[in-house]
């Protein structure tokens, strides 16, 4: 049985976990539980991604503690009021737009007004904000020392495979087979999703963003696309122009261009739907020209970058 590699955000996961864990022993940090369930939240794909959700712990943890701490302060452990405040706490979130540190919040909240402790809930609250501050910051630290996520590199390979589908559904096209273009927009949300993380990125260089042309790319695609509709909808017996034939000759080679006349030599009465075929898959040819150029140009940069 083949198993699945241990992937390296596992385990910079688990180095930072024994780093919190011996922070701990050291005593600086009051409970390591706290500060190692924060850094595994913010163990993200992302630096971005490992920022917000470390923050938004932090925020949820400020938050539940602030209520927890003034609710046992004032009523003591009065279960009723600590559920009206519970509430409360959650009703906060809202209005401060942190739905994304609601869990947090509920959970530091009840962890301090529904559990009787002989610990100052003043002090435990600051000490459980300080250790998930502690554990985020270790978390995103060891995220960005530690093999820094390349969304260079992503992109180019998600680029390379969405040109490889545009060459395979032109095929398909032209075999006359049904053009599903369902998976080509799943991939090229995936691309423009993977290029904005890339953007917003603290560490991107927004230099090669540029040096890239991304979003020239995404555009190619875009115009791809709308072309490879339009073929699907006129789909029929059409001619090829020469300019065509000759350069689909050079990628699929003669199985696919024999089964077609050239557009000079074919009947009249069939020229005006033909030369409105050949001029989207002439668009979607040189689409996928500019951007195969592209790639090899940019593909032998890509590490040095």
């Amino acid at each position: 049985m083949n198993l699945p590699k241990i992937g390296m955000r596992t385990i910079k996961t688990g180095i930072a976990a024994f780093i919190c864990a011996l922070i701990g022993y050291t005593g600086i940090i009051n409970n390591s539980f706290f500060a190692i369930g924060a850094c595994v939240v913010s163990m993200q794909n992302t630096i971005k991604d490992s920022y917000d959700a470390g923050f938004n712990r932090i925020k949820g943890t400020i938050l539940g503690g602030i209520f927890g701490f003034m609710m046992v302060y004032i009523f003591d452990h009065n279960i009723l009021i600590a559920s009206i405040g519970l509430v409360l706490a959650i009703y906060v979130c809202n209005i401060l737009k942190l739905q994304s540190s609601i869990l947090v919040c509920a959970i530091t909240y009840s962890s301090i007004a529904y559990t009787i402790s002989t610990q100052n809930p003043f002090s435990y609250s600051f000490h459980r904000t300080l250790d998930t501050t502690l554990g985020v910051v270790i978390g995103v630290l060891i995220n960005y020392t530690i093999y820094k996520p390349n969304l260079l590199n992503d992109i180019l390979s998600n680029i390379e495979r969405l040109r490889d589908l545009g060459f395979h559904l032109v095929r398909n096209s032209l075999l006359s087979k049904n053009i599903d273009l369902d998976d080509y927009e799943n991939k090229l949300s995936s691309l423009i999703s993977i290029i904005n993380k890339h953007d917003a990125e603290f560490y991107s260089d927004k230099n090669i963003g540029e040096y890239f042309e991304f979003e020239k790319i995404i555009m190619e695609f875009k115009e791809i696309k709308i072309h490879l509709y339009c073929l699907e909808k006129l789909k029929g017996n059409f001619t090829i122009s020469k300019e065509n034939l000759h350069y689909l000759n050079s990628i699929f080679g003669p199985e696919i261009t024999n089964n077609f006349k050239a557009l000079e030599d074919a009947p009249s009465n069939n020229l005006e739907l033909s030369s409105v075929y050949n001029y989207h898959l002439n668009e979607i040819l040189h689409s996928l020209e500019d951007i195969n150029n592209w790639i090899l140009i940019h593909s032998k940069k890509k590490l040095v970058l």
